[in-house]
């Protein structure tokens, strides 16, 4: 996976591709990391480079749009020599030659190239749609919250840069080290998200303390001044406009969530086995059979365990009950909702993923 790596290892390869909207395959096999050899490898940093930069990609100088080579042509001009060299480079038969990745990818691809226009506007809406699911959900998280707090707590502190976690400030429309009046503006926003989440929980626990007996028209007036606060909390989140990166990030959280949630069932589980009785029923189960140990009675007639085993699953589950707790505080909902909001997230990537997939293909699929 290219992921933490292109930061450091592919910095002038994306930089590149930002700056001129185009490559040369070449170019792209000079720049390519030595131990990047894999298919799979190439065919999703290919997928990058076109996704996120908006690049196109060409066999040499001479497949260059008209517009990109005037644009180049008053910056630099190229030997004669230069282009004759191209025309020996671009030679079919020099595709395959050598240890060369790229040009071996593209001979095991049957040579790539890009979709027509309105192709890549239905890819791109595509992708777009499992974006913007995975950021509905997102949004919905109360981890959301503490992810965005501790985010503005990077950026006061100057340990992270604005471009790196919002959308719309690349290189080259901010100034390294010049996006203070930026920051600001975001940490205030972040600060009212954060006034607003406050309102937010202190109308739910005044919710959640209504007496049975309550009329059902204060019932339905308290749900909906609820569901107002909680939108204007997810009005800030939107208007935050968080990049893709710490869209990742925070479903990347969701995930180590869930997987430490199911750790922690399966402790639950693996006691509930032994001992032979729901969740429900296993403090009463082991309190009976401590009372039983206690008074030096047999306990074979309920259980094959030892005592020693009996006690040791005791701590077990109390473990596993204190760490499921202690979960469900950090990602602020119950584990059927955790769970739910990870599988929504990745039926999004997962939408997302396979539209940009399509933005490579063999040219012996071309309709």
């Amino acid at each position: 996976m290219i992921e933490a790596k292109t930061s450091v290892e592919f910095k002038e390869l994306f930089d590149l591709a930002r700056a001129r909207r185009y490559l040369t395959y070449d170019e792209i096999n000079e720049l390519l990391p030595s131990h990047v050899v894999a298919i799979d490898q190439i065919d999703e940093l290919l997928i990058k480079i076109m996704a996120d930069h908006n690049c196109e990609l060409v066999a040499s100088e001479k497949k260059i749009p008209v517009t990109e080579k005037k644009a180049r042509a008053l910056d630099e001009e190229k030997p004669e020599e230069e282009e004759d060299e191209e025309e020996i480079i671009a030679d079919p038969e020099s595709v395959v030659r050598g240890n060369d990745p790229v040009k071996m990818y593209l001979h095991e691809m049957g040579c790539v190239s890009l979709l027509t226009r309105e192709g890549e506007v239905e890819i791109a809406k595509r992708i777009e749609q499992g974006e913007q699911q995975v950021f509905g959900v997102i949004i919905e998280c109360p981890v959301t919250i503490k992810e965005v707090l501790a985010l503005g707590d990077k950026l006061q502190k100057g340990t992270i840069r604005l471009k790196e976690v919002i959308r719309g400030f690349d290189e080259e429309e901010v100034a390294e080290g010049d996006d203070s009046t930026n920051v600001e503006k975001v940490l205030k926003l972040i600060e009212e998200m954060k006034d607003f989440d406050a309102k937010y929980h202190a109308l739910l626990d005044k919710r959640n303390a209504i007496p049975k007996d309550t009329p059902e028209e204060v019932v339905r007036d308290m749900d909906q001044e609820v569901a107002a606060s909680k939108e204007q909390v997810v009005a800030c989140l939107r208007s935050l406009n968080l990049n893709t990166n710490m869209i990742d990030h925070i479903a990347g959280k969701l995930k180590f969530l869930v997987q430490k949630l199911e750790s922690a069932r399966d402790e639950l589980w693996g006691v509930e086995y032994e001992l032979k009785a729901p969740a429900e029923d296993i403090r009463g189960k082991i309190a009976f059979l401590k009372k039983l140990i206690d008074e030096k009675k047999a306990i074979k007639k309920y259980t094959h365990l030892s005592p020693h085993r009996i006690y040791e699953l005791e701590k077990k589950f109390e473990s596993g009950i204190r760490k499921i707790q202690k979960l469900r505080g950090e990602a602020g909902m119950d584990e059927e909702n955790l769970v739910k909001a990870l599988e929504s997230c990745r039926q999004g990537e997962y939408l997302a993923r396979k539209a940009k997939s399509e933005l490579v293909r063999p040219i012996s699929d071309w309709s």
